[in-house]
């Protein structure tokens, strides 16, 4: 019987990347090509890890620093007898600037051989431009915004999508009692943008921000734009200074839906103000056979709990101003809450809840004009 045993370590030649070239087919993603033999034959294991993640690791898709790279979801070598070949696919996106990588072979004798190639990714960031509104613009209400990119080497996604704004973005409450997600100045508002595009081959997108949700207080204001793919590569930024218009404040009535009957329903009613209120009145409206008036109590930004009165059948007046003196904050949510009760005997319908005799003071107690906004409360049997 002759025992041989396999004491010697396979050999690894490294073709590319080599002398830091990282792109050998003009894709601009990174490839990699070598070859391996072993005296016995039986190489079981290839590997190529590096010391940066890639595709901005596993929990977006790529891969961790130190983790198989071709083994990975996604990934596609070509391994033959004695060879192997991968390029980087656009989830498996290099990082730019220096990275470290470990291209390995091992023999089923456990004997290993790896060679280190230190390459620089360069030219592989995102492009970006904002392209409506344009520097130095004086926009109208409805304005939009809009932005063009690409990244022919790897993926952006809605969380790469980066705005900010030297002003808040403010949410606006919406009548369904949604309320958009706004930012405050330096944060953040990408969320905001729809994308569409993504093209296979340019990977051109577009990105678009209606602002019938949101709003900026009015004036000069600073919009910075940039992207960032799933690698962390970013593209230049843009940046715009526009003036954007007085926003128009509001008053308004949340829809709702109550079954005949009901006792301690809540109808709520919102402000969406874009300076500080020092008070405000106004009256609503309602069926007085169908709903009855139990309360009425403050929520959210108002400083204090509102006055209000029965004056009619079918009319609350309230009023809400702090005796104090503190103002009613900028924003936008729900104030106030009227608590009602529905008759019993009431027939399924959508009855009007209407505002009147709107009356808003600013802190300096001058009057603000405000846009009043009725609503509707469902009954249902």
């Amino acid at each position: 019987m002759i025992i041989r045993h396999d004491d010697g370590r396979p050999v690894l030649n490294v073709l590319y990347p080599n002398d830091s070239v990282f792109d050998t087919d003009g894709d601009l993603r990174v490839n990699f090509a070598f070859e391996y033999s072993d005296s016995f034959p039986g190489i079981e294991i290839i590997s190529i890890t590096n010391d940066r993640a890639i595709g901005g690791g596993l929990s977006k898709g790529g891969v961790d620093a130190g983790a198989n790279i071709i083994t990975a979801l996604g990934a596609s070598p070509v391994i033959h007898q004695g060879s192997a070949t991968y390029n980087a696919s656009l989830d498996h996106e290099f990082p730019i600037g220096a990275n470290s990588v470990v291209i390995s072979v091992a023999d089923s004798a456990g004997n290993v051989t790896a060679d280190t190639v230190e390459i620089e990714v360069a030219g592989t960031e995102p492009s970006f431009e904002i392209l409506q509104p344009q520097d130095g613009d004086v926009l109208t209400p409805d304005f939009v915004i809009t932005a063009d990119f690409s990244d022919v080497a790897g993926r952006i996604t809605q969380s790469g999508l980066t705005f900010l704004a030297n002003k808040p973005l403010i949410g606006l409450l919406s009548q369904d009692g949604t309320q958009a997600e706004g930012a405050e100045v330096g944060q953040n508002f990408g969320h905001a943008f729809s994308m569409t595009g993504g093209d296979p081959d340019t990977r051109p997108h577009a990105t678009k921000m209606e602002m019938s949700s949101y709003a900026f207080p009015g004036g000069e204001t600073m919009i910075i734009g940039q992207v960032f793919d799933l690698a962390g590569n970013s593209s230049q930024a843009d940046t715009i200074t526009v003036t954007v218009p007085n926003p128009t404040h509001s008053v308004l009535v949340v829809n709702s839906t109550a079954q005949a009957g009901a006792t301690g329903h809540t109808i709520s009613l919102g402000f969406n103000s874009f300076e500080a209120f020092g008070g405000l009145q106004f009256s609503l409206n309602f069926d007085p056979s169908v709903m009855s008036l139990d309360s009425v109590s403050s929520a959210g930004r108002a400083p204090a709990s509102p006055f209000y009165e029965v004056s009619e059948a079918g009319k609350v007046d309230i009023v809400v101003v702090d005796l104090a003196g503190d103002p009613i904050p900028s924003g936008s949510g729900i104030v106030l809450n009227v608590y009602a009760s529905i008759s019993a005997t009431a027939a399924a319908q959508s009855m009007p809840l209407t505002l009147s005799d709107v009356q808003v003071a600013n802190e300096a107690g001058n009057p603000i004009n405000v846009v009043a906004r009725d609503g509707v409360l469902e009954v249902q049997r």
